[in-house]
């Protein structure tokens, strides 16, 4: 029965695989025109958890994991990248089983 399951929702069992073995994935891409804590002596911002609200009234988790930033003004992002860590309130996809991944999209 879980071989069926696997086969049946393999690219969603390849990237929960993935995320298993602690691979961080480039699932939002967000665009200019906002600013992060950047430049401060000592602090990087890589790793950072933002809660954004999804069209589905959850509140998804993000965590920063690669970011661009303008020549000028040298604090205002070009483009960042985001690995998606759950919902708030949920389990975190890299404790759920298989299973409980793919009730993460019904």
């Amino acid at each position: 029965m879980k071989i069926l399951l696997i086969i049946t929702n393999f690219n969603r069992w390849m990237y929960w695989r993935k995320v298993k073995r602690g691979v961080l994935t480039r699932d939002f891409k967000r665009g200019c025109g906002y600013y992060i804590t950047v430049g401060l002596l000592g602090y990087d911002p890589i790793g950072e958890v933002q809660e954004l609200e999804m069209q589905s009234g959850k509140i998804g988790l993000y965590k920063l994991i690669d970011y661009k930033t303008f020549r000028d003004p040298w604090d205002m992002i070009d483009e960042s990248w985001w690995h998606f860590v759950g919902y708030k309130g949920q389990k975190p996809i890299k404790e759920c089983s298989f299973s409980e991944f793919l009730a993460y999209f019904k």
